[in-house]
Order: structure tokens, then C-alpha cells, then sequence
């Protein structure tokens, strides 16, 4: 006669018929009566529920919810990532295959970085604190179905002296692994460059531009006389400046022939500059990229507005 485990309560017993599975019909029936409950504890660590928690909403220890939740070939998290606090979808930017995906890793490239601290890799955003910026924060948070808080603070670097930020910084090791993949680096403000199609479908341009645009781009206007002028421009690394020059270029041919100006900031290691200023280049860009962005900049938006109602239409453009 063979010897084995209740499945159940895991005592020996003598299993007198091949399919028998449990000591006796108290355990059977205790064992079909934990099915549903089985389901409650798999449904939520899945959901990231951690074993400890779920064995105080049970009443079950935790080496049993570990044993249920292997039974059932459930992964078991490491503690670093039962640690996590907050929420985030830490796949977001595993694969760049939407509009919206496009323009908040442009915003990514301007304002956003990828660090390193403690053993932990952190991917981070920071702005100057305004109206504007909070909107598209909660932007960033909705489309990462995520809680992060958004924290403040004050910088006193820079050339305008102190000034008040936002920052939104989240853990997650498969998130920095995949911008890094997709042309984040750190210190990337020295290194940045254009991104390959590989990185960012062609399609997908003209979000990423806009994005990127939403953080580091500018929309001036200035008045000379009666006269209104308006351009617009972006501040970031020579290659990816002259990647944003060439695809600009292939959308309308008015950037090829309108006035532009790519040049290197003095003040600065590796900032440069690229400005449009003639009101065909201006235009083709607001009702191109910045009309439908999915990343949108509340104050840029607006300006666009006021030169269209102020200044085509009366025009005639």
C-alpha cells in the first residue's frame, strides 16, 4: 500500500485507489470548498496584492498562501518588488505603437530623465511649475494608469536663478530598461539623438516632435510697430535638432524654404538651437504638429489659437 500527502491539509495517508487524493471526505470537502478562495488569493496577488496582506484578509498563513499560489503556477515576486508603493503600467514603453505613446516619450526625450539610486532605476519628469505642466502631468499619470504623486520643489541653478518645479519620479526597472532602449540615456542632455524609425515609427513623428515640442519648444510672438511676428523653437543636442530639421523638411517643403536657424548655445556644453521665424514654417507647423498633438500644452495651444483668429484670418493666409 502506497503512502502519500493529503493535498489538502498535507498529511500522510495510506492512498488505497489510484485517483485518491486526500485522507479522508473532511479534507476532500474542505479542499472543493477552498476552490473559490483559491481564485480570491491568485485574482489578487496578480492584481499586486501582496502574500502578507492577503494572508490577514484570509486568515491564512503566509507559507500557505505562498504553497496555493506555486500549486497554481503563480510567479512569486521578489520582496524589491513587493516593496512598490505605488501603481504604474510598467510595460507602457515597451513598444512605441500609438500617437499618444509617441508624444509622451517625446515629452520624455525634453523633459524627462532615467537614473539610477540605491539599486533602485527610477525614470523621472521635471517641469517648471505652472497651470500648463500640472494638465499635461496628469496626462503622463492617466495614460500610465498610475498614482504617483506629484511632488514640488525649488531649484536655484540656472540662468534665471530659483525657480519652482513638478516632479513625477517612478521605480521601475522594465520601464527605464525599455526608454533606454528607446533612445533615453542618462545624462542625456549631452548625448541625445534623433530616433531611429526602429524607436519610433515614421508614422509616429509628428506626435513625438510635438511632445517633445510641449517641453522643450518655445512659441514666441513679439510686436514691432502694428506688426505682429511669431516663431517657434526647440532647444536640445545638434543631432537630434538636425533630426527634427530633416523630418520637418520631408512633411512641407515651406521648412525647406523658410527661414530657420540651427546654431550652438555659447553659454552651454552641448545646447543648441533651432528657430523658425517666417510665417509659412510657422503656420505649417501649428497645423501639423501642434493642432492635434495628443500631449497637450494649454499655453502653447492658445497662442496658436490667438495668431490664427488675429493674424491669418485678417491676413487672408
Amino acid at each position: 500500500m502506497k503512502i502519500a500527502l493529503c493535498e489538502n491539509c498535507g498529511k500522510p495517508y495510506e492512498k488505497i485507489r489510484t485517483r485518491m487524493k486526500f485522507c479522508g471526505r473532511a479534507c476532500s470537502a474542505e479542499y472543493n470548498s477552498n476552490r473559490t478562495h483559491d481564485d480570491f488569493i491568485i485574482k489578487s496577488y496578480i492584481n499586486g496584492v501582496s502574500s502578507d496582506k492577503i494572508a490577514k484578509e484570509t486568515n491564512l498563513s503566509k507559507p500557505t498562501i505562498l504553497a496555493i499560489l506555486r500549486r497554481n503556477q503563480v510567479i512569486i515576486r521578489s520582496n524589491r518588488e513587493n516593496s512598490r508603493k505605488y501603481a504604474v503600467n510598467h510595460d507602457y514603453f515597451e513598444s512605441i505603437d500609438s500617437r499618444n505613446k509617441a508624444a509622451l516619450l517625446g515629452l520624455i526625450y525634453s523633459d524627462g530623465y532615467i537614473t539610477s539610486s540605491y539599486g533602485k532605476k527610477i525614470v523621472g519628469i521635471k517641469m517648471k511649475d505652472s497651470d500648463c505642466n500640472r494638465i499635461i502631468f496628469t496626462q503622463l499619470l492617466e495614460a500610465l494608469d498610475s498614482d504617483y504623486p506629484i511632488r514640488e520643489g525649488k531649484s536655484t541653478t540656472g540662468y534665471s536663478g530659483s525657480s519652482e518645479f513638478i516632479r513625477i519620479e517612478i521605480v521601475s526597472e522594465k520601464m527605464y530598461d525599455d526608454l533606454l532602449g528607446k533612445g533615453v540615456l542618462p545624462n542625456k542632455s549631452l548625448t541625445l539623438k534623433f530616433p531611429s524609425s526602429i524607436q519610433v515609427p515614421s508614422k509616429f513623428l509628428n506626435d513625438f516632435i510635438g511632445g517633445y515640442f510641449a517641453g522643450d519648444g518655445a512659441f514666441k510672438k513679439r510686436k514691432v510697430h502694428v506688426n505682429h511676428f511669431y516663431s517657434i523653437s526647440f532647444i536640445g543636442t545638434q543631432d537630434f535638432l538636425q533630426g527634427v530639421k530633416n523630418h520637418l523638411e520631408t512633411i512641407d517643403e515651406v521648412f525647406k524654404t523658410g527661414y530657420k536657424h540651427l546654431y550652438k548655445d555659447s553659454r552651454t556644453k552641448n545646447t543648441w538651437s533651432l528657430n523658425y521665424s517666417s510665417l509659412d514654417t510657422v503656420k505649417s507647423f501649428c497645423e501639423i504638429i501642434l493642432h492635434d498633438c495628443p500631449v497637450f500644452h494649454e499655453e502653447k495651444y492658445s497662442r496658436y489659437l490667438l495668431m490664427k483668429d488675429n493674424y491669418f484670418l485678417n491676413e487672408g493666409v
